[in-house]
């Protein structure tokens, strides 16, 4: 089974604004470095792992430590160069793991086989190292396409035949049938298994890419602070241009038209930095002649690829980790005795949108699209008095829940925030894969189409009712309430177990009514 080009790969391009196929920008280079660093630890630690297979051991602690310092290292060094972001490194590192498990999953240790030999062992481990060259090779091509500022689907790299990421695929199907071949009249333990692994390879380098290339609203915002918010420039009470940053930036800046410059420009025009007003300035583009907006080098690279990325609001994900940050304490808003009544360790966006807040019925705890008349944002933000004990939120956590409510108060993307969730800890070929999926539910074809509104083969229920997901068994599976047939998912020793920020985000899609978003 071949693979198709992996898409994820052209962000590296798309959200670092430069001209396709000239120089690379030390942020593209930095991203490149990245990946090649991941890829060498998947290959590194698949080679501890075949070692243990072939000498028929547990695995040494201490290969597996030389190869997350030497990625930690490398990572440190690399940071130093000038990165579009920074901090990837344990999300990385994670998804280097959750391929690696895998892998030693599909390939395991099969002990001596019936003639008696080593054979198995043998290829088995060949195998494994055959899968972290692969893993390598293909996160080397994304190394390659970002050096050279082009998209990885450019021929170079996507061509079926010669492009960089077939290459590295026709040499695993090559080793893999080299060491099928030769283990007759013995056996290698699994056979006709090498579309399978580049799968998952894909899967690890998508997860990697995505990481380098994703700019968050949360890591715009400290540069807004440091650059703009100051109480001469668009912060306190009389800001220039009556443009306050210092509330809620999200919802100043994008699609809002600049009063300089005759109003033909957004002041963030989202998928368009080079014409979005604010970055103009930022650059000191010749079109405009107001007076400059100064910004680190590395800042105004950063806004640009969050802007060229579509300019997004925060994602629903990022919010619950601020509830679960500063809110879900024990005494607070957590499961046990919630203050107000307000629970937000379950289904946090249920709790909150269009919900009267129990001190002012009149006004909603959440009114999407409006953080001012959010008494949540008022409260959290210390605009109601006196801040919470816990000394309340930073004033980045403040402008990204400003942005998420101005922003739609959106749920989850299927797309954006289930599907890799789903990649990583539900798509093990041999749980709910290509393989042998358990239960007859298969994961990596069409996700949706496999769990909203489909009967449960385990018990009498429903996998996803929309709108209602303590009755949806894919989420009584995940979050392990009882009365489930089995143990909670994923299988221990399949995957890591889910976070407790990853089954509200499962229950929030669910009650928002299980979009295909």
């Amino acid at each position: 089974m071949r693979v198709r080009p992996l898409l994820v790969g052209m962000l590296l391009v798309v959200q670092m604004p430069s001209l396709v196929g000239a120089a690379a920008t030390p942020q593209q280079r930095c991203a490149g470095l990245k990946m090649k660093s991941a890829g060498a630890l998947a290959a590194g630690l698949l080679k501890c792992w075949a070692r243990a297979v072939r000498d028929h051991a547990a695995v040494d602690p201490v290969c597996l430590h030389d190869g997350d310092a030497v990625f930690d290292a490398a990572f440190a060094r690399h940071e130093r160069l000038g990165c579009l972001t920074n901090g990837e490194a344990d999300g990385i590192r994670r998804s280097v793991r959750d391929f690696v498990l895998q892998t030693t999953i599909l390939l395991p240790d099969p002990g001596l086989d019936p003639g008696g030999t080593h054979y198995a062992e043998v290829c088995a481990a060949e195998k494994q190292i055959a899968v972290g060259k692969l893993a390598r090779a293909r996160l080397l091509c994304e190394q390659r396409a970002s050096l050279k500022n082009l998209p990885i689907t450019d021929p170079l790299f996507a061509d079926p035949v010669t492009g960089c990421l077939a290459v590295a695929a026709a040499r695993l199907d090559a080793r893999f049938s080299e060491l099928e071949a030769a283990a007759a009249p013995q056996h290698c333990a699994t056979t006709n298994d090498a579309g399978t692994q580049e799968q998952s390879a894909q899967v690890l380098e998508q997860a990697v890419a995505r990481a380098l290339t994703a700019v968050r609203f949360s890591a715009v915002v400290p540069i807004l602070e440091q650059s703009c918010q100051q109480s001469q420039c668009h912060g306190g009470d009389t800001p220039q241009q009556g443009l306050a940053l210092d509330r809620d930036p999200w919802a100043a800046l994008v699609n809002v038209p600049a009063t300089e410059g005759g109003g033909q420009f957004l002041l963030v025009d989202p998928g368009d930095a080079a014409d979005s007003y604010a970055y103009m300035k930022m650059v000191k583009d010749s079109r405009i002649e107001a007076q400059p907006m100064p910004a680190p080098a590395a800042g105004v690279a950063l806004i640009g690829a969050w802007i060229e990325g579509g300019a997004l609001p925060p994602s629903f994900p990022e919010i619950i980790d601020v509830f679960v940050t500063k809110c879900e304490q024990r005494a607070c808003h957590g499961a046990i005795d919630p203050q107000a009544g307000l629970e937000l360790d379950h289904d946090p966006r249920a709790a909150i949108v269009g919900v009267p807040s129990v001190a002012d019925p009149m006004q909603p705890l959440v009114a999407a699209g409006d953080s001012s008349d959010s008494y949540l944002w008022r409260k959290v933000s210390g605009h109601l008095g006196p801040e919470p004990a816990h000394g309340g939120l930073s004033s980045t956590e403040s402008a990204v829940v400003a942005a998420w409510i101005a922003g739609g108060a959106a749920p989850p993307s299927f797309t954006r925030d289930l599907v890799p969730l789903f990649q990583s800890k539900c798509e093990q070929p041999l749980c709910h894969g290509s393989v042998a999926f358990q239960q007859q539910l298969r994961l990596d074809e069409d996700p949706y189409g496999a769990l909203v509104g489909v009967g449960s083969t385990e018990v009498a229920g429903t996998l996803v009712i929309p709108g209602d997901p303590t009755n949806s068994y894919l989420w009584e599976k995940m979050a392990g309430v009882p009365g489930i047939f089995g143990l909670q998912m994923p299988a221990v020793g399949a995957a890591p177990p889910l976070t407790a920020t990853e089954i509200a985000m499962v229950a929030s899609w669910i009650s928002a009514g299980a979009p295909r978003n």
